[in-house]
């Protein structure tokens, strides 16, 4: 039962993967400029983790994972982009007494801004 549910997992995930890329080929090198413009024109949804398995001046078993979660929305036919971005921190610090490994989760401070682009015409370079 289980290998069947993970074989459909991995095949809805190809699926996703082949119906996610971009309808216009012809130009793959201007849409992947575009993907990595903080100001391009396109709404966008990211997720970024940072692990640190070690901490400074800290027992052996402490570390530190933090889960960024961005968001970006185009307003004003891409004059104005909003941004906002939400911190999930998770930190591990062990018990001495108990042996055990505490982990304290919690929100991060949430930032927003919203920027105003010059340029009338993003163009790839």
């Amino acid at each position: 039962m289980k290998k069947r549910v993970f074989t459909l997992f991995v095949l809805a995930l190809c699926y996703v993967h082949v119906f996610a890329q971009e309808e216009n080929e012809d130009k793959p090198a201007a849409s992947s400029a575009q993907a990595n413009n903080p100001l391009a024109n396109m709404t966008a949804l990211n997720f970024q983790n940072y692990y640190v398995p070690k901490l400074t001046d800290a027992p052996d078993e402490a570390y530190l994972n933090t889960t960024w979660v961005r968001f970006a929305k185009p307003f004003a036919e891409g004059k104005l982009l909003m941004r906002v971005s939400a911190p999930f921190a998770t930190v591990g610090m062990p018990n001495l007494s108990t042996g055990n490994v505490n982990a304290e989760n919690g929100l991060g401070d949430i930032n927003a801004f919203v920027s105003y682009n010059f340029v009338s015409k993003a163009e790839a370079i």
